[in-house]
């Protein structure tokens, strides 16, 4: 389901041509199913009605849609700097971590 529009992508990524729309609608659904692999639940856990989802998850999904869109290769050939605070600050907290995970912090610190 797509919680974010076509319209709003193409606002977001300020395109202004129509050319592109069938693949960024496809770029929505792989950034949609990706944030929520990346969660470990689908966005639909976190909806708040049949169409809307936390506005940090909204932003996310455009984000990387729009990542996607500017990059569509995996190699570059510029060197590129991650800009700080951006999709993992807004999916931080909504990730659902294993109640039994241990780490090895943890385990040196039990007696």
């Amino acid at each position: 389901m797509a919680y974010v529009t076509l319209s709003e992508l193409k606002q977001h990524l300020r395109v202004e041509v129509d050319e592109d729309d069938v693949y960024l609608t496809t770029l929505v659904n792989v950034a949609e199913e990706a944030i929520g692999n990346e969660l470990g639940k689908p966005l639909s856990y976190y909806a708040l009605n049949e169409r809307a989802i936390p506005a940090p998850l909204r932003h996310a999904v455009m984000l990387l849609a729009g990542d996607l869109y500017n990059n569509r290769e995996s190699v570059a050939f510029a060197t590129p700097h991650e800009v700080p605070h951006t999709l993992d600050y807004l999916l931080a907290p909504f990730r659902k971590y294993d109640a039994n995970c241990t780490t090895d912090v943890n385990e040196e610190a039990a007696p």
